[in-house]
């Protein structure tokens, strides 16, 4: 027998191909393929022209791995985006629970950096990151997203952009008459001030961001009875863009007031990204446990993933 060079390139390209699929399954065509193959290889003569002809009969990796993505009921499931523009993603049509969780916290895909749910550009899918670390299973995904939290969980999500705003919205109160009319609107990589702008207009946009955009996305998603798992979804992304804000704040001010400036700006940056990353964590993990409590083999499901 050969040494299955070609095999070995082919069931590389396959597994990459299946990207999307839940490890598990993925893992187990790609060995159920090997399997058939090794045996055809054998039936056709184990030789060089047995291997290559064996692999032709199975069409190119892609192909391969469309009819297993078929198999599966999958036959799209790797995420992607409305069309592209200069060689990056954009996507205009309206978000869903879904469509967001799909690109933000997806366990199953290994890309880190994914199309964005609105916009141009990409944005971070922390469910591949969790998965990287280890904190989670590429097949940790529910059929409903989130939709297995329970009220207080999502009461406790909704709640905490809200206190974080009305947190930012007082710092700034407590030191307006302490600025003067211009202030610093943007820093260098030292975290020195090099842009100055109006103090009114930069500030009252970054309570709006912190305090009035939770509460107007809130007050849209009780409107149109949006379901808990959006709820979440916006609590979420709320939180982020309030800790983002609060962080510009807050450096804005000290540096002002009490003349504070460091690199570390962007690290302060850098680190609002966890925000998110954590707040989905949270509640995919609540979300999928009460989801394995509800369903016969959730105790050894439950450990198993532990």
């Amino acid at each position: 027998m050969p040494e299955n060079l070609e095999l070995k390139q082919y069931l590389s390209e396959v597994h990459a191909a299946l990207a999307g699929l839940p490890a598990g399954e993925r893992d187990e065509a790609v060995a159920e393929l090997e399997a058939n193959l090794l045996t055809d290889i054998g039936r056709r003569g184990g030789n060089e022209a047995a291997e290559h002809a064996a692999i032709a009969d199975l069409g190119s990796p892609a192909e391969y791995a469309a009819a297993v993505r078929e198999a599966f009921g999958r036959e799209s499931t790797s995420p992607q985006p409305q069309g592209r523009i200069l060689g990056m993603p954009f996507e205009f049509r309206t978000p869903t629970a879904s469509t967001v969780m799909d690109r933000i916290w997806n366990p199953s895909d290994p890309r880190i950096f994914m199309p964005r749910t609105f916009g141009v550009g990409w944005t971070i899918n922390f469910g591949a990151i969790a998965a990287r670390l280890g904190w989670i299973r590429p097949d940790d995904v529910e059929e409903r997203p989130l939709e297995n939290l329970s009220d207080a969980a999502v009461s406790v999500a909704v709640t905490l952009p809200v206190l974080l705003g009305m947190a930012v919205a007082g710092v700034v109160i407590a030191f307006w008459s302490r600025m003067p009319e211009t202030i610093p609107v943007h820093f260098d990589a030292g975290g020195a001030a090099d842009g100055w702008g109006s103090k009114t207009v930069t500030l009252s946009v970054l309570v709006a961001v912190a305090l009035g955009a939770p509460l107007a996305a809130y007050l849209w998603a009780w409107t149109s009875r949006a379901s808990r798992g959006t709820f979440a979804i916006i609590a979420t992304l709320s939180m982020f863009f309030g800790v983002l804000a609060g962080t510009i704040a807050g450096y804005t001010i000290a540096n002002v007031v009490y003349g504070v400036e460091g690199w570390w700006i962007g690290l302060l940056v850098l680190l609002c990204v966890l925000v998110p990353g954590v707040m989905f964590y949270v509640l995919a993990r609540a979300s999928l446990k009460k989801e394995w409590s509800a369903a016969p083999a959730a105790p050894g499901r439950e450990k198993e993933s532990e």
